[in-house]
């Protein structure tokens, strides 16, 4: 089950209730995303804007996966409370256990990773790219079509 709440409110001096507000500004934080097998995700960004529906903007976004060795780090990113989808974008930078790549823009959606745009990954001597990337059943990234793979 993904993080869940986190209500700002203020107190409303002329009708004596409480009443959300419209934004909130948060620097260093961290979210961590929970499954039945233990973490998924810890969320880390340096800013983040949160709306009054639960919508957070991030900014300088890192996402990591000790489980599976995964970082993933934006300079952008849009993080959902209530459902824990995340989307990162502006050139997201990838790093594997053996190797890196680079995409411009992923979504996170309940521990998997998805996008249709261009990538590019390098492991040891290969350089392989094509089009789309998501995790596998297993929870490895696959890159979904055009690939190609060259010598570096």
């Amino acid at each position: 089950m993904p993080f869940v709440g986190l209500s700002l409110f203020k107190k409303d001096t002329t009708l004596s209730k409480e009443s959300q507000i419209p934004f909130q500004e948060l620097r260093d934080i961290k979210i961590t995303t929970d499954s039945e097998e233990g973490e998924l995700w810890r969320m880390e960004a340096s800013r983040a804007l949160i709306d009054s529906g639960d919508v957070a903007l991030l900014y300088d976004v890192t996402f990591i996966s000790d489980r599976k060795g995964v970082i993933l780090k934006a300079p952008k990113g849009r993080y959902d409370i209530s459902t824990g989808k995340a989307d990162l974008s502006g050139g997201v930078t990838i790093t594997l256990p053996d190797g890196s790549g680079r995409i411009e823009s992923l979504s996170i959606e309940n521990g998997h990773i998805k996008s249709y745009d261009p990538v590019i990954i390098e492991r040891g001597f290969l350089k392989i790219s094509g089009h789309g990337l998501k995790t596998d059943s297993s929870g490895n990234l696959r890159i979904l079509r055009d690939v190609k793979v060259e010598l570096k």
